[in-house]
């Protein structure tokens, strides 16, 4: 049997010119059994953040690799992240990644998001969450 989900997509990492977050929404209704990171999505506009509630805990939880370190690696890895409608981490997918250990440093971590509880017009929905993690060698995170 098929089931209905609805889930909406929140970018929290667009920053206005004066330096607020600016949150989108968009959200989707599809059919299969589980949320997919794949399905079709229409616009809306939110004024809720979905920012991560634990990012910096979770940004200090990851270890600069060794091997990066000795490379020289810096970059961004950005991940949309699937969150279910009690905010907890469902699943994710990296958008870009600078570099495969990088990338490998924020998958062991990233389970570990904790959101906001997610809603559309009222109702408990699932929600993508794209989030930046940036690896600086000089200046920290």
């Amino acid at each position: 049997m098929k089931h209905l989900f609805t889930f909406a997509f929140i970018s929290c990492f667009c920053v206005t010119a004066f330096g607020q977050p600016l949150t989108t929404l968009l959200s989707a209704t599809f059919e299969g059994d589980t949320p997919s990171l794949d399905s079709p999505v229409e616009s809306y506009w939110m004024t809720k953040s979905m920012d991560p509630l634990n990012y910096n805990t979770v940004l200090e939880s990851i270890a600069y690799d060794a091997r990066a370190v000795q490379a020289g690696l810096e970059g961004m890895v950005l991940v949309r992240v699937l969150v279910d409608e009690h905010g907890h981490y469902y699943d994710h997918e990296i958008i870009h990644g600078a570099h495969s250990i990088l990338i490998e440093a924020v998958e062991k971590k990233i389970h570990h998001l904790q959101f906001p509880h997610p809603e559309l017009q009222g109702k408990s929905v699932s929600a993508l969450v794209t989030v930046p993690f940036r690896f600086r060698l000089t200046d920290g995170w």
